[in-house]
């Protein structure tokens, strides 16, 4: 960094640091104004003031969805995306809710020992209720492309035309946190 001092008066330039301290020592502490030229300095400023500005959000990767959006396939057939996504992480637990009680999915993955579908609750979507548990009912596998986990599988529950009759359905999950 280079350091020049400009003494503020007529006809004055630039003078070194040690110039304008013996100024200043003879003056009994004079103005003096301090200038600084660093070009490193001046690309991080405007750098800086460029990431501030009113860029739109990088897109996400390849495969992956914008965050806090969600899309849900019941028995191939595609729903609307949805963009109600809340995720909450315990230690090595993640939870994720899309929609809301009425009609959406609540997933339980674990990071503990790599990806792992826990469970998958869905509720009204597609004409289908039903869940998926680690053990119990049905087969569900989790993968994830950027902040996006993908869930594909199987779930036991009802048609929700006729819920008397239990069914099997499949099921693709997209969730962004």
């Amino acid at each position: 960094m280079v350091e020049r001092f400009v003494t503020g008066e007529p006809g004055s330039g630039y003078i070194s640091l040690a110039e304008g301290m013996a100024n200043m020592a003879r003056n009994r502490g004079g103005l003096v104004q301090k200038r600084f030229f660093n070009p490193t300095a001046a690309a991080l400023i405007a750098a800086g003031a460029a990431a501030c500005s009113s860029s739109p959000p990088a897109s996400p990767p390849p495969g992956a969805l914008p965050a806090g959006t969600a899309r849900v396939t019941i028995n191939d057939k595609a729903l609307p995306a949805t963009t109600a996504v809340k995720c909450a992480q315990i230690g090595s637990l993640t939870t994720i809710t899309t929609g809301d009680t009425a009609a959406g999915v609540k997933a339980l993955v674990s990071n503990e020992t790599g990806l792992t579908a826990k469970s998958v609750t869905i509720t009204d979507l597609g004409g289908f209720t039903g869940s998926y548990m680690k053990g119990l009912d049905g087969k569900a596998d989790v993968s994830m492309t950027g902040r996006t986990y993908i869930f594909r599988g199987t779930a036991d529950g009802f048609d929700t035309q006729n819920p008397s009759v239990r069914t099997t359905s499949t099921f693709a999950i997209e969730v962004s946190c």
